[in-house]
């Protein structure tokens, strides 16, 4: 479990540096890799960087936390959560996520607010433009390992629920569309990098 949260968070503090690309002694800022760039000296960077993995494992923490309160607190003085589902539990935490995830938008726009008084060095990238180098910084590993999360997903779900039967079918093809959309990144991955050669 340790693992696995280590390795979350490193990745969703990797995909946070990634907006700064290297540029001679210097980055560029682009916010979410589309924004108009902006240049960052290395400690900026470095600053930037640190201090979104430092907040971003206090909130995974917090959001656990707060959970774990919320459910134990309705539990122990709520009669009917012992008898059954009650929707004050699924409220509570839904609220606690969405705080949650204005936190990190909020945190993730740290560098905007810093540097909104720096000049932009160009134009903000295109929708197509955007598209085209996330393609590119996606491997077909990461592409592939959509294949055997959908199926072990699937297995999970038909544990409890007979995938065959009535509406829970609908979880075969919300699954096929997931792959279905994953085979066409990958297509339009491939067809990038041809065009790429020379």
């Amino acid at each position: 479990m340790k693992l696995f949260r280590t390795r979350y968070l490193e990745t969703v503090k990797q995909i946070f540096a990634d907006q700064f690309k290297p540029d001679g002694q210097s980055y560029l800022y682009r916010r979410s890799n589309k924004g108009a760039p902006v240049r960052v000296g290395e400690p900026d960077r470095d600053a930037f960087v640190e201090g979104f993995g430092r907040m971003i494992h206090y909130l995974v923490w917090g959001l656990a936390v707060v959970a774990i309160l919320i459910v134990t607190v309705i539990s122990l003085f709520d009669d009917r959560y012992r008898s059954g589902p009650d929707y004050k539990v699924f409220g509570a935490v839904g609220g606690a996520t969405v705080i949650f995830l204005v936190a990190v938008h909020w945190i993730w726009n740290a560098p905007v607010r810093a540097l909104e008084r720096r000049p932009e060095e160009g134009a903000a990238l295109t929708s197509d433009e955007a598209r085209e180098q996330g393609l590119r910084a996606t491997s077909y590993g990461q592409l592939a390992l959509s294949l055997p999360l959908v199926g072990l997903g699937l297995m999970a779900i038909h544990q409890d629920y007979n995938l065959l039967h009535g509406w829970n079918k609908l979880w075969l093809v919300l699954g096929g569309a997931f792959l279905a959309f994953v085979a066409y990144r990958a297509l339009s991955k491939w067809r990038i990098e041809r065009r790429d050669q020379p």
